[in-house]
């Protein structure tokens, strides 16, 4: 039987087919990025002297927010590649001829990546879509090192960009991306340095900022250590709570009792 296809299997064999990439072209890689506004999230993102955008729709997806999604990708990203299983390949083959499309095919428990059509790159020219890409602080940044004279305290993220504005948008495209890159850099060298031979779905964790946080906490506290017991277990009485007897399975039925 064929096996489906779900997001992290395709996202695990676009990372493998796109690596080489991060160290031949001096990029960055990004997985999860929100953009516009908070309200859209990127599977994954190729920083280097453009930023591309990688929609990955799996066998449990659906195609019902699509077009929504694809003007929103193709007014902020220069490239947007649509990767797909097989039963979206011919709906996704109908967008925009801007959009590069991949089939995620199951071959012999192997998910194969075959280009279906290669996009092209359209350089993002609004200088507002540009913006959405940088912090606050980095628009900062930018207008200081252009002696642009604010008061900087009182500004907020939509006075700073129409200020940001006024610059070239070349060179707001090139602060916006290297803010990008050293946001994500040591994430995707991370990523890049202690990934499998071939991307794993494990491997997807180490793009994780939260997970790369947490494994830096574990290390510096520890926290993977074998620690003695401080404490015996006690059972709760739950019938004081559910006096009927339909206690949730979630619901605990020990604590731990501190041993003077």
């Amino acid at each position: 039987m064929k096996k489906e296809l779900n997001e992290q299997d395709i996202k695990a064999a676009v990372l493998e087919k796109i690596r080489d990439r991060l160290t031949v072209q001096d990029a960055v890689l990004v997985n999860e990025m929100v953009f516009g506004s908070g309200n859209r999230r990127a599977d994954l993102v190729l920083v280097n002297g453009h930023i591309q955008a990688f929609e990955v729709k799996s066998d449990f997806d659906t195609l019902r927010r699509l077009s929504g999604q694809l003007n929103d990708y193709l007014s902020r990203f220069d490239k947007l590649t649509l990767v797909v299983s097989s039963r979206y390949v011919r709906q996704a083959l109908e967008s925009d001829e801007r959009v590069g499309v991949w089939e995620a095919l199951s071959v012999k428990d192997k998910v194969v990546i075959r280009v279906r059509r290669v996009g092209r790159i359209q350089s993002i020219s609004n200088p507002d879509a540009v913006c959405d890409f940088m912090l606050k602080s980095e628009l900062v940044n930018f207008l200081r090192s252009r002696r642009v004279l604010v008061d900087y305290k009182v500004a907020d993220r939509e006075r700073l960009i129409e200020l940001c504005a006024l610059a070239p948008v070349s060179s707001i495209r090139k602060e916006a991306i290297a803010c990008v890159k050293a946001r994500y850099s040591e994430l995707s060298s991370s990523f890049l340095s202690q990934c499998s031979d071939v991307v794993v779905l494990g491997d997807l964790e180490r793009l994780s900022r939260s997970k790369a946080k947490r494994r830096q906490l574990e290390k510096e506290l520890d926290w993977n250590k074998p620690r003695p017991s401080s404490g015996r277990p006690r059972e709760i009485n739950l019938s004081r709570f559910f006096p009927d007897g339909d206690i949730p399975d979630t619901i605990p039925r020990h604590v731990l009792v501190p041993v003077l």
